[in-house]
């Protein structure tokens, strides 16, 4: 194909056709064609007006030429329709090497499109001389939201970690947007950042690669843990059978190269929503079917999650009960009944229950319904011993609420015991700020600063979420004991006895107390910590 001379000014750029040139790397490229000339001519083709061109391939070079403050520009003339014209536009592009990562993948995904239809990653990674996982990444990649690109454009993560984000579909990238700003706001080591020792602040940016890789899986399941059957397409007609869904990691090696397994226990699903989908509607079939043979299942949920929309409107109008309140036992138990699960981990399992024993508390620490009066059919009332113990349930939970809140303003003295306290309580960052000198370092100007603050940042966040892991602060010895053993570790058993000597002000005793005559247990508080 000739080429020819054309005047700059009869050339229009389409809009959008570059994110962004670089000034400086745009001025290099203007010296070098004023001392060496036009190396490569630019693609221009007719835009419908006389006398006028449309650029299909070349910006930097019109740019530069425009620099220079050059008349003409040498072009070749293509006869391409708008879909030829992207497509020329798109490889030429991609063959250059100072693109984006965005650049890269929206061009790609519009050359995947331009025939009209969904071109093979394989076949387009022929055309570009490309590795096919190259294309693979980068077409995942354009799928991200805006706001989580502009996220990782801000904080420059690494190209590597994109794919992995792309791996979430599209109607969970908000929630993961989110979930990423919280886990940088919390962290004070480098798992989600840096510390920047001039300022001594918590700088947010691209996390370890494995660190982003566990927190993603929280958006994926383990098909091998499905209770459903994988080869059902039933299930939920619209998706199909989940071993031929594509959704899924074994169908996609390019983007899992790490997951690739020929036994499939490390297959993903990629399809949270689907997922949950697929779940209420086999929960709801395991409770027809039981119901159906006259089993009347009981459905227990936790006490601290809520039963999804989606599985409420499967099952239909029932009764969820708290699984803290029954005890698993054998079918053959006397009073054995089947129960489905309908959260959590073991959703859509079904186990055989009976109700806690009288006297006997489940795993929420609460006790089941007082024994029925038989003459009146009302609930008997407690006995003075059970107000007693109700009533050191609710200080015990007070003292412990008050600890959780006034834990962060602590400033404990640390002594070599600082290691060992932290790996007991699950921090992970001991070992990569730890010195020679202990929890301590100099910086340029042999300036001694002490790290007991960032230890101690790394270890209130731990003893919060172990407090709030049994849930909302409601009656029950195990958040009291958490609180207990954190302020043993912390030599800081007395002010814990002042918090529940404030915590027998808040509860006091309940008039049906005083008037049996019993002694307030609260004014001897520090037989509390036992």
């Amino acid at each position: 194909m000739p080429t020819t001379m054309i005047p700059i000014k009869s050339i229009d750029v389409p809009p959008g056709n570059r994110d962004s040139i670089d000034a400086d790397k745009l001025q290099g490229l203007a010296e070098t064609m004023r001392e060496s000339g036009q190396l490569a001519p630019i693609l221009v083709r007719a835009n419908g007006k006389k006398g006028r061109f449309e650029l299909i391939a070349g910006e930097r070079r019109l740019r530069a030429a425009e620099i220079l403050k050059w008349k003409e520009i040498e072009a070749k003339e293509l006869n391409a329709d708008d879909r030829r014209a992207e497509e020329v536009h798109a490889i030429e592009n991609l063959q250059r090497e100072d693109l984006t990562p965005w650049e890269e993948a929206r061009k790609l995904a519009a050359l995947a499109g331009s025939n009209g239809s969904t071109v093979r990653v394989e076949d387009l990674a022929a055309r570009l001389g490309r590795p096919p996982q190259w294309v693979a990444v980068r077409l995942a990649v354009n799928k991200l939201i805006p706001e989580l690109r502009q996220l990782v454009t801000e904080q420059e993560w690494p190209l590597t970690h994109l794919p992995l984000l792309a791996r979430v579909p599209a109607d969970f990238q908000p929630a993961v947007l989110e979930a990423i700003r919280e886990a940088q706001e919390m962290d004070i080591g480098d798992d989600w950042g840096y510390f920047d020792n001039k300022t001594h602040k918590h700088v947010p940016g691209a996390p370890r690669r494995q660190v982003l890789i566990e927190f993603l899986e929280e958006y994926q399941r383990l098909l091998s843990t499905a209770p459903w059957k994988l080869d059902d397409p039933f299930l939920l007609p619209q998706a199909g059978s989940c071993d031929q869904c594509k959704k899924r990691t074994s169908a996609q090696t390019l983007l899992f190269p790490e997951l690739v397994d020929a036994t499939k226990k490390t297959d993903r699903c990629l399809d949270e929503g689907c997922w949950k989908a697929k779940q209420a509607n086999f929960i709801a079939v395991t409770v027809d079917k039981l119901r159906t043979d006259d089993k009347n299942p009981v459905l227990l949920k936790d006490s601290y999650r809520e039963v999804p929309n989606e599985l409420a409107a499967a099952i239909g109008p029932a009764t969820f009960e708290k699984i803290q309140d029954y005890d698993v036992c054998k079918k053959t138990d006397k009073g054995a009944v089947p129960a489905v699960i309908v959260t959590g981990d073991e959703a859509g399992t079904v186990k055989y229950v009976k109700p806690c024993a009288t006297g006997k508390t489940g795993n929420s620490g609460k006790k089941p319904a007082r024994p029925v009066d038989q003459e009146t059919g009302e609930p008997e009332p407690p006995s003075t011993q059970e107000r007693l113990r109700q009533l050191e349930l609710k200080r015990k939970c007070k003292a412990a609420e008050i600890w959780s809140e006034k834990l962060e303003t602590f400033k404990p003295k640390w002594t070599g015991l600082l290691d060992a306290l932290i790996l007991h309580f699950g921090c992970e960052e001991t070992r990569e700020h730890r010195h020679d000198g202990g929890w301590e370092e100099f910086d340029n100007r042999d300036r001694k600063i002490k790290l007991e603050t960032i230890a101690w940042q790394q270890l209130w966040p731990i003893f919060q979420s172990r407090l709030h892991r049994f849930g909302p602060m409601t009656q029950g010895d195990e958040i009291w004991e958490e609180a207990v053993c954190q302020a043993r570790a912390l030599g800081m058993i007395t002010q814990l006895q002042y918090y529940w000597h404030d915590a027998t002000v808040d509860v006091p005793m309940t008039k049906a107390l005083i008037e049996s005559g019993v002694a307030d247990p609260g004014k001897a508080f520090k037989e509390a910590i036992k």
